[in-house]
């Protein structure tokens, strides 16, 4: 799949620094990006289900605590 990036000059000019730093192409680094900002929202997603079903396991536990 193809894709147009517009950046400003700023931001190509971070994205170049960012590749150059670590030896990648720009579309290297940007995958690598992308990657990285999925599986932190991946965890977050998955933590927040997690959290959910234990509050609502123990959802009798959480008032007493609640209430102490």
């Amino acid at each position: 799949m193809a894709l147009n990036l517009r950046l400003t000059d700023d931001d190509d000019k971070m994205l170049s620094d960012l590749a150059k730093s670590s030896g990648t192409s720009k579309q290297q680094t940007l995958l690598r990006l992308v990657h990285q900002e999925w599986e932190k929202e991946e965890a977050r997603r998955h933590a927040h289900a997690e959290l959910d079903r234990i509050f609502q396991n123990r959802s009798r536990l959480m008032d007493r605590l609640k209430d102490a």
